[in-house]
């Protein structure tokens, strides 16, 4: 620091290391904020993970019970066979 520094030369050294302190603090709480939000989006990436996962795993199973439903098990085939036949061969005989 120089005496031959007149007010107005230190008011604008004072005011210059005023900004460069803000802007230094500025700087450090948007790189705390961008660290902050790289967490949110990893741990939207990880939930987004689980829930296609999860998806895949429900539409396999809804295949599946297509699938089962699709076809119709033997037994209740061959029952409403028997009922029918046996509907059939009633309404024919005399009563």
């Amino acid at each position: 620091m120089t005496t031959s520094e007149s007010p107005v030369e230190r008011l604008a050294r004072w005011t210059a290391a005023d900004a460069a302190i803000g802007l230094a603090a500025e700087a450090e709480q948007l790189r705390a904020l961008l660290a902050e939000r790289t967490t949110e989006m990893e741990d939207l990436r990880a939930r987004l993970a689980q829930l296609t996962t999860r998806v895949a795993q429900l539409e396999a199973g809804n295949a599946e019970l297509r699938h089962t439903a699709g076809r119709v098990p033997l037994t209740i085939f061959a029952r409403r066979v028997y009922r029918r036949a046996r509907s059939a061969a009633a309404s024919r005989l005399p009563r």
